[in-house]
């Protein structure tokens, strides 16, 4: 008997060959497109990432360099004030005042921005994750810290020198000693320590670079910290050294009538002779019996409260800072 099939098979066995043929070339292109598409679809999901990456590095570099003009800018407020010594009162540098408001403004806007941005990244990492981070007990440590560091944020971003400035230097225009002035001070002081740690978290966020790149960035940055410390203490100086002298002034008309309403330039009462403040509150020849100036008395004896020239008591004050830093 032969093994081959009758003509009908053979004819079936033919048509079913030729149909997976006709498949095969129908569904090899379906299948080359897709995934065609899913390579595209995942450069364009990696494209969009960079581009996420990218605007998150420039942000974090703009806001850090909001946070550096910031921590430069704040202790301008300090060298407001003025002493009048011929008149014995005290002046405020409008300009000043004007430009380093506006400044202070524009650095609190790009703060309060940053923590917009900050609470929505961690609101998309709660959903995405289906788990409450700030709330779980498991992650309590890192609510603690979270809660923790937004307070933070928002204490600094708070307008805390446009506020208590304007009453520091109404209490040292006053006639009579005041005590909430050292409540201010403190509270201002107070302020710009977290400012200087945010700049070291911002730029320890940075992207790193390996090698030498990244010890010389690290040592630029100490240095910058250190230059920066002695701007701050010299502003502290001067101001402070503006309150010592306006303390002495409060000091002695407590204890006499003579004295007008106010130390204020723009008020002073020409009818009130203030020559006896020289003798009461001694500066060309200290005398400690009488009041101690401290560490004060050369800002006051350069003549250096009395400047109006922004960059002369500056400098004056950055290099006894810079060489002060090492005594503290």
């Amino acid at each position: 008997m032969s093994n081959r099939g009758s003509p009908q098979e053979n004819g079936e066995s033919m048509n079913r060959e030729t149909e997976n043929e006709d498949s095969g070339d129908i569904n090899g292109p379906v299948h080359e497109a897709a995934e065609s598409q899913h390579s595209n679809n995942d450069n364009h999901e990696g494209e969009r990432r960079t581009k996420r990456i990218i605007r998150r590095h420039v942000w974090n570099y703009l806001f850090l360099f909001s946070c550096v003009i910031a921590a430069i800018v704040d202790p301008l407020f300090f060298y407001i004030p003025v002493i009048n010594d011929s008149k014995r009162c005290l002046l405020l540098e409008k300009k000043l005042w004007t430009a380093v408001f506006v400044f202070r403004m524009v650095t609190d806007v790009i703060y309060l921005v940053h923590i917009a941005l900050r609470s929505r990244m961690d609101f998309k990492i709660c959903v995405k994750t289906r788990s409450n981070i700030c709330c779980s007990n498991t992650n309590l440590c890192a609510s603690v810290r979270r809660c923790f560091s937004f307070l933070i944020d928002v204490f600094v971003v708070l307008p805390i020198p446009q506020v208590v400035f304007p009453f520091i230097f109404k209490e040292m225009r006053s006639t009579r000693p005041s005590e909430i002035i050292k409540s201010l001070n403190t509270l201002v002081l107070f302020q710009y320590v977290p400012r200087i740690r945010q700049i070291y978290l911002s730029w320890r966020n940075l992207p790193r670079n390996a090698g030498k790149l990244d010890g010389w960035i690290k040592a630029l940055f100490n240095f910058f910290l250190y230059i920066l410390a002695s701007h701050v203490i010299g502003a502290f100086w001067y101001f402070f050294s503006i309150q010592r002298e306006t303390a002495c002034w409060h000091l002695v008309c407590g204890n006499l009538n003579g004295c007008g309403n106010s130390f204020s330039c723009a008020n002073t009462d020409s009818s009130v002779n203030y020559e006896f403040l020289d003798d009461r509150c001694p500066i060309n020849t200290p005398n400690t019996t009488k009041f101690n100036f401290g560490i004060f008395l050369e800002a006051l004896q350069s003549g250096i409260v009395q400047s109006s020239n922004l960059p002369q008591k500056f400098f004056y004050c950055f290099w006894w800072g810079l060489r002060n830093l090492r005594l503290i």
